[in-house]
């Protein structure tokens, strides 16, 4: 595998083509990571560079930490730094806005009102364009204000169970954003090819499931702002799914009927308070995880078969675990003996129509 270093205008400086280790994380809902493990006589070279690219990923890693180690006989550099999502960190919604319409839709103004178009032309991310459309998500109503558009962009997905990305074309020399998701490979679905991991299926090599329910949160009661002589308007959001109730208490005072001179409807403003009552859910999930080691030479094809987002059944015979999870996080470790491929999957999948039972009291 050769690496790619380019500069800070995306031109091509060098190729890392020998190096001890490359650890690449790919996440779903964060942003991903990378951490390059080489010795120090390619360090003139990275110390220029800004970006890793890599031909065989959609990822571009984005150079941010350095490290030297000398031993008695060996010296080494480690290189780090997250990927390119990541500089949508350095954009904030600087007033309030009140933008309404499917998730995938208001991530697509933010970018193009953040960075692409904004009003002052010395906030543009350069390179930075719209993919294309994808109709993902449902419909909604939001207020931000004061975060940064990665923050907002990450609670915003999350809350629906999508992702985005910043993909570099480095033939057309653009960065592409797109909001996607992963595909449903679990054995109730047709439309794609079915991905099981278990050891009965000898394509997991090693395996640990862990849970943590202590701060878990499934319903949550949000509270907004009070009409004249009357009490704060409270909504409700149910994300139990016929399990055991835990309650949270959502205060969203800060969510406002009066936006920039405009007063919300009604309807709207129960939806803003209802996704902020989705998004506060998210901080109180299940601390669930399970982690394996996959064979890639087993009969699932990694990328082929599988890949970041899916939604893939898992089984753990001895515990009696049979369950449907999205594949949250994938580590690549390549090194001298080879690949290696870990897989975090996340909490039990729920369609997203199927567990929000929206209740509103006015």
């Amino acid at each position: 595998m050769d690496l790619m270093i380019l500069d800070a205008s995306f031109a091509p400086l060098g190729i890392v083509d020998t190096f001890e280790s490359l650890q690449w994380t790919r996440s779903y809902y964060e942003v991903g990571s990378f951490e390059l493990h080489t010795d120090l006589g390619w360090y003139d070279l990275l110390r220029q560079g800004k970006y890793v690219y890599r031909n065989d990923a959609t990822e571009l890693g984005v150079i941010e930490g350095f490290s030297y180690e000398q031993g008695q006989t060996t010296e080494s550099l480690t290189v780090s730094g997250r990927f390119l999502e990541c500089i949508l960190e350095q954009r904030v919604i600087p007033q309030a806005l009140e933008l309404t319409g499917t998730a995938e839709t208001i991530c697509r103004t933010l970018v193009d009102q953040m960075a692409i178009h904004p009003t002052d032309a010395q906030r543009v991310i350069p390179k930075l364009k719209l993919g294309e459309e994808r109709g993902l998500g449902i419909e909604t109503t939001c207020q931000c204000e004061g975060q940064t558009l990665l923050e907002k962009l990450q609670e915003l997905c999350r809350s629906q169970e999508l992702s985005f990305s910043l993909r570099y074309d480095y033939q057309q020399d653009e960065i592409v954003f797109d909001v996607w998701q992963g595909k449903d490979r679990t054995q109730t679905q047709q439309e794609n090819g079915w991905a099981v991991f278990s050891r009965g299926q000898e394509n997991v090599l090693t395996s640990d499931y862990s849970i943590d329910e202590q701060d878990y949160r499934n319903f949550a009661y949000v509270v907004g702002e009070a009409e004249e002589g009357q009490t704060p308007v409270c909504v409700t959001v149910d994300l139990s799914n016929g399990d055991s109730r835990r309650e949270l208490y959502v205060d969203a005072s800060n969510v406002k009927r009066e936006v920039d001179g405009q007063t919300m409807s009604k309807e709207d403003y129960l939806q803003a308070l209802r996704q902020k009552g989705l998004e506060a859910l998210d901080e109180y999930r299940k601390v669930e995880a399970y982690n394996h080691t996959i064979d890639p030479n087993a009969n699932l094809v990694y990328k082929q078969h599988y890949d970041l987002g899916d939604i893939c059944t898992v089984i753990q015979e001895k515990m009696e675990i049979w369950a449907e999870k999205r594949i949250e996080e994938i580590r690549e470790a390549v090194e001298a003996n080879g690949v290696t491929i870990e897989v975090t999957f996340g909490e039990d999948y729920v369609s997203l129509k199927k567990a929000i039972k929206r209740e509103v009291k006015a």
